[in-house]
């Protein structure tokens, strides 16, 4: 848990550091996220719509550092997605792999 913590502090750098890192962008990206997170939603307790909009607006600009890029979406906790969602980490990884290919 003290991990997840650290990375959430140093979220707004890490975010800054990815959108300012040049790479080509034909590499397959895919992006696999929640519908909407549970630490996202605890900022915004009165208006969950701008809460949504928010985390749409950053997943958009993560898609957008590759022409190759793919959104997958699920719902649960965005921590635990490696263990909870294995099944959905596993596609990703092939429909990655499969775009490199081509």
């Amino acid at each position: 848990f003290a991990g997840i913590f650290a990375e959430r502090a140093c979220q707004t750098e890490n975010d800054r550091l990815v959108f300012h890192t040049q790479f080509p962008n034909n590499i397959p990206l895919v992006l696999i996220s929640s519908v909407m997170p549970v630490w996202l939603s605890r900022y915004f307790v009165d208006d969950r719509d701008q809460a949504q909009e928010v985390w749409q607006a950053s997943q958009k600009r993560f898609l957008q550092l590759s022409q190759k890029s793919e959104l997958i979406t699920y719902d649960g906790n965005e921590d635990a997605v490696l263990l909870s969602q294995s099944e959905v980490v596993n596609k990703a990884v092939h429909r990655m792999l499969a775009g490199m290919r081509q």
